[in-house]
């Protein structure tokens, strides 16, 4: 954590708000960002048509694009100061009597700055491969307009992602196979990330719509988190009435062997098959695919709809590739039971040391984890 505290900006357009602010919008963004620099928690409210999505989306992105360009010049200063320091420390005790005190303060010293430099380095090597992430998606998208162009005649619809039953919808067990980028091995850098949690999927991408509006939506790598029910865009599974049904039939079709039970659409078994054959298997599972549309989706605002929207030309599961995302995100958009539900959480990817985490809607917080956490029986 930088040792320099932020302050607030005064203006508007410091905040990178897209018009002049109301006096009480101001309060607001200053008062969220003081609250985030001091890692406290705010419970903030607002009347209704004062811009409360776009005012908290300016607030806390303004907070984290400061953080980010302070940890990088104290970083940088830190590292400068360490070597002038070991500098001066070897010059008075290259003579001196008690050149062990000195060598001594020196090692100590020496090992701050190794532990700095690897800290730099590998933020170095994060941001560098952003960079390559970015060339990449160039790629994609020259291949993605060629396909629309070829396409432009064929239309499938679109997929209604309002789904009035999934306020409070968990995921269930999630032993499948990771996709590739999903979990590195080794050390790396992971920046400060905000998340932003809300009640359904049409609020956050009213989100993601305002924050389009702000000079953050040209640069901010935004993914928004949703179940396979609202992602899934294999038909055979999609038919599936149930978020449970929907996640069994997603990991058998990713089995390679064995036999899978086959459920109609209300959950009755109806005969074993063979898992490994190419019909069986989802076709949109595509490792190369499903990390080309990641790239994309990490570069570019998409709400839920745009995402499935690319994912069906790309013929790659969305799903997937949005929980691929998750580790290179600055702002995440999950609904509240991917925040709330401890296992759904992990099984996302959702690290929330560390994080800031901006809960919409909160007065429905209380009645959101009840729900979440109980199982109603019907006799």
């Amino acid at each position: 954590r930088p040792e320099t505290a932020l302050v607030a900006p005064e203006s508007g357009t410091q905040f990178s708000f897209p018009f002049p602010p109301y006096e009480i919008q101001l309060d607001l963004m200053r008062s969220l960002y003081t609250v985030v620099e001091r890692g406290q928690v705010g419970i903030f409210e607002s009347p209704t048509g004062t811009g409360k999505s776009l005012t908290l989306t300016c607030g806390v992105l303004s907070w984290l694009r400061d953080h980010e360009a302070l940890v990088e010049r104290e970083l940088a200063e830190r590292i400068e100061a360490l070597r002038g320091e070991i500098g001066r420390l070897e010059r008075e005790t290259a003579g001196a009597v008690d050149w062990i005190s000195g060598q001594f303060e020196t090692i100590g010293i020496k090992k701050q700055l190794g532990e700095l430099r690897g800290v730099k380095d590998l933020r170095d090597e994060y941001y560098k491969r952003l960079d390559e992430l970015r060339e990449k998606r160039v790629e994609f998208k020259k291949r993605f307009r060629k396909r629309s162009e070829e396409n432009l005649l064929e239309s499938d619809g679109r997929i209604d992602v309002e789904n009035g039953n999934d306020d409070f919808l968990v995921e269930e067990s999630d032993d499948d196979e990771e996709v590739a980028g999903e979990e590195e091995e080794g050390l790396r850098y992971q920046p400060v990330q905000v998340i932003f949690c809300s009640r359904t999927h049409s609020q956050l991408s009213q989100v993601v719509n305002e924050v389009r509006r702000t000079e953050f939506g040209k640069q901010i790598r935004l993914t928004m988190i949703a179940s396979r029910q609202n992602l899934c865009i294999n038909q055979e599974v999609r038919r599936l009435k149930t978020n449970t049904l929907v996640n069994e039939r997603c990991l058998e079709m990713q089995k390679n062997s064995g036999k899978a039970t086959c459920k109609d659409e209300d959950g009755n078994v109806s005969k074993k098959r063979k898992v490994g054959s190419s019909a069986q298997k989802c076709p949109f599972y595509n490792r190369e695919a499903i990390e080309e549309l990641k790239n994309n989706s990490l570069f570019e605002l998409q709400d839920i709809e745009e995402l499935v929207s690319f994912a069906k030309q790309e013929k790659a599961c969305p799903y997937y590739a949005s929980r691929a995302a998750v580790g290179d995100t600055q702002l995440l958009m999950v609904p509240y039971q991917n925040l709330l539900h401890r296992k759904t959480r992990e099984q996302t990817g959702l690290d929330i040391k560390n994080a800031v985490i901006i809960i919409d809607e909160a007065h429905n917080l209380l009645d959101t984890i009840s729900s979440i956490h109980s199982q109603e029986v019907s006799l």
